[in-house]
């Protein structure tokens, strides 16, 4: 029942109360009395038969039936007589009183509304006969019904003050409670007076009241922290985010850093000053060069030429990878300022080119880590959120190219292989990327996705963490298997998207 009851509630089980006390009083009290007046007039009538029997032996035993009737006659005196009458010992009828109003068949007893009596009649001689007298109980039976609708009146006055009184007292009691719980309400809508107002009631209902304008108080602050704490929380959230995946990239960029180095201190500087050594010792003392020598020194400068060229378009293509990285760091910190905003961009992409954009962000020259990469990905376009996608993908791949290089380095045998398969379910796409690492162990693959929890000597347990929670966002979800330590893992990316079709060729 909801609170707005109470008052009904509080007036329906007091005047059921007092309806049953009520109840008992009109049902005990009238019987109580009744039984009380049955067993005087029970008594009274006795000592009246045996007066009488006493009165009437001398008639009887001189066989005197006149002087007997009239004996019988005293008692028409009482207001209750209906009749006497003298049975002798031979069950004849020796004298009566009221003699129309005796039953046929005498019998000493109390029915509903007559009382009769027996007394025996005893002369000197011995028993003589047997005196029957009956007393009307309508003056009894008035009594009882004056006395019930006197009770039941009562009951009825004191039905009615205490039915007002419960309704007075209920709503003394309820109103203010009342009154408090529409506070109640109004705060758990998120309103947040300063102050309760003043509550109308007894002492107790002001405790309350000045107890809950307490309890407001320190909720109204606790919440404020709550909401200070939820925005540094947050804060720190995006933070974190945009530190790991701009950490994943940066890791990228470190490694085309030193692509571009090497290739740098490749170049063949010693030997374009070996060949313009060569074309000066050509020239000779005369100062014309020799022919052959010439041949010479001209093939040895197109070797040079053609290996700088080559030089030239790893570094251009190590250049526009590490343009890329950076492209993609401005899009990582775009779309976590973007987190703020409900929804995300959706665009049709070709999903081998996402792929191959993912690998080359995430294990960038996997040649150089001695790792294979395998994608077995159609041909289709379809429809989804590109740039948390491809931050999902760029995690687990970072982290399966990480998952290889430590267990190559613990000296496990190879293959050191990453394999990336994109399939199609129902209105989603499933994209699994799968390595032959070190694995993970069973108790660390229940916490995987938890915030902090990490398996690497360097790492923050974010990664997957956030990745995690991206695939929710999509409205899809992220899984992880394997079966324990030195079996690889594999991770599965389930997101859905609009369209899925084929890609025209």
């Amino acid at each position: 029942m909801k609170l707005s009851s109470l008052r009904v509630r509080m007036a329906a089980v007091f005047g059921l109360l007092i309806t049953g006390v009520a109840v008992f009083m009109i049902e005990f009290f009238p019987a109580r009395m009744e039984e009380q007046a049955r067993a005087s007039a029970r008594l009274a009538a006795f000592s009246l038969t045996e007066t009488m029997a006493t009165a009437v032996a001398p008639a009887l035993e001189f066989d005197d039936a006149d002087n007997a009737a009239r004996v019988l006659a005293w008692v028409g005196g009482t207001p209750d007589a209906r009749f006497a009458v003298v049975v002798t010992e031979s069950g004849q009828r020796f004298a009566t009183w009221g003699a129309a109003r005796i039953p046929r068949t005498l019998v000493a007893g109390m029915t509903s509304d007559m009382l009769v009596t027996r007394a025996p009649i005893v002369g000197r001689s011995g028993a003589h006969g047997t005196l029957f007298i009956g007393q009307s109980l309508d003056r009894l039976i008035a009594d009882r019904d004056a006395a019930r609708s006197t009770v039941v009146t009562a009951s009825i006055v004191v039905l009615a003050i205490g039915l007002l009184a419960c309704i007075l007292l209920a709503t003394a009691l309820v109103r203010p409670l009342e009154r408090l719980t529409a506070i109640a309400h109004d705060i758990a809508r998120g309103a947040k007076p300063p102050r309760i107002a003043g509550v109308a009631g007894s002492h107790e209902v002001v405790q309350v009241t000045s107890a809950l304008d307490s309890m407001l108080d320190r909720l109204n602050q606790a919440n404020h922290q709550l909401v200070e704490a939820s925005r540094h929380a947050g804060m720190a959230e995006v933070a974190t985010g945009v530190l790991h995946n701009v950490g994943n990239i940066l890791t990228s960029v470190n490694i085309g850093i030193e692509l571009i180095e090497e290739h740098v201190a490749a170049l063949p500087v010693d030997r374009v000053r070996r060949a313009g050594q060569l074309l000066s010792a050509a020239r000779g003392a005369s100062g014309h060069i020799e022919p052959p020598r010439l041949e010479a020194g001209l093939a040895y400068i197109a070797a040079i030429g053609d290996h700088i060229d080559s030089e030239r378009t790893q570094m251009r293509g190590a250049i526009t990878t590490l343009r890329g990285h950076i492209e993609h760091v401005k899009r990582v910190i775009s779309m976590q300022n973007g987190y703020a905003k409900t929804g995300g961009v959706l665009e049709q992409v070709e999903l081998d080119a996402l792929i191959a954009e993912a690998i080359a962000l995430g294990c960038a020259d996997p040649h150089r880590h001695a790792i294979e990469v395998v994608t077995d990905v159609p041909a289709a376009c379809v429809t989804l959120d590109r740039h948390r996608v491809l931050q999902i993908l760029v995690n687990l791949i970072t982290n399966a190219r990480d998952s290889l290089s430590a267990h190559e380095r613990s000296g496990a045998q190879g293959p050191f292989r990453i394999t990336v398969t994109a399939t199609r379910a129902g209105g989603a796409l499933e994209i699994s990327v799968v390595d032959t690492g070190g694995g993970i162990a069973p108790e660390a693959l229940r916490k995987v996705f938890s915030a902090g929890f990490t398996t690497k000597p360097r790492g923050h347990g974010y990664g997957l963490h956030s990745s995690a929670l991206t695939a929710e966002q999509l409205g899809g979800a992220l899984t992880c298997a394997s079966e324990g330590l030195g079996t690889g893992a594999s991770f599965v990316l389930r997101v859905p998207v609009k369209e899925v079709m084929s890609h025209a060729s």
